[in-house]
Formats: C-alpha cells, sequence, structure tokens
C-alpha cells in the first residue's frame, strides 16, 4: 500500500511543479503590464486583429 501513497504523492509534486512553471510568466509580466512604458506606448499602438 505504500507504493499507492508514493505514486500519489509524485503525481501530486508533479502536478505543483507544472503549475506552478506555467504561472511563472504571468506572475513576472503583471507587474510590466502596468509601468509607465506600457501606459504611454498602448495609445500609439494599432489594435490587435486576429
Amino acid at each position: 500500500m505504500p507504493d499507492a501513497r508514493y505514486a500519489i504523492v509524485a503525481v501530486l509534486v508533479a502536478a505543483t511543479v507544472t503549475w506552478a512553471l506555467r504561472a511563472l510568466p504571468f506572475a513576472a509580466l503583471a507587474p510590466l503590464r502596468e509601468s509607465a512604458p506600457s501606459s504611454t506606448s498602448a495609445p500609439a499602438c494599432p489594435p490587435a486583429s486576429w
């Protein structure tokens, strides 16, 4: 039965690391979105038309 616990813990650790690594760029770029250069250059940029 300990093998099942190890597998569950391994999956949870892998999921946590994956989630953290995927969230890291968004957390790092959030302060830059509110910075002065992006606020002043945003009106001069054309809107994205995807």
